[in-house]
């Protein structure tokens, strides 16, 4: 992959997971910030998490309270998949999210 087209792909998926989160209800008190490539989630109990590109590896990382994950892109499924589960970047939030919210998050 190209940088450029990496820095196209990882930058449209960070942008949607934001409007993703600014849409969804159990989500409406969270700061949630994107700038530069870094989406900062900022929840009511204090905990924090970070989604960002790694231009380098060409990967999405995701830092929260549950520990670091790295996501690379699968292009015949246009996902972003855990670089060792296999599990895809939305499943991931969704189920971090809906464990320290005590609710179904569904991004």
């Amino acid at each position: 992959m190209k940088e450029l087209s990496f820095s196209a792909l990882s930058g449209k998926a960070l942008e949607e997971l934001a409007e993703r989160m600014y849409a969804c209800e159990p989500l409406e008190d969270a700061d949630i910030a994107i700038s530069d490539g870094v989406l900062s989630v900022g929840l009511a109990d204090g905990a924090q998490f970070v989604i960002n590109r790694q231009e380098p590896l060409r990967q999405i990382w995701l830092s929260s309270p549950e520990g670091p994950a790295r996501f690379d892109y699968a292009p015949s499924m246009n996902t972003w998949h855990h670089e060792s589960t296999g599990d895809e970047l939305i499943g991931v939030l969704n189920g971090i999210l809906s464990r320290r919210l005590g609710t179904a998050v569904r991004l």
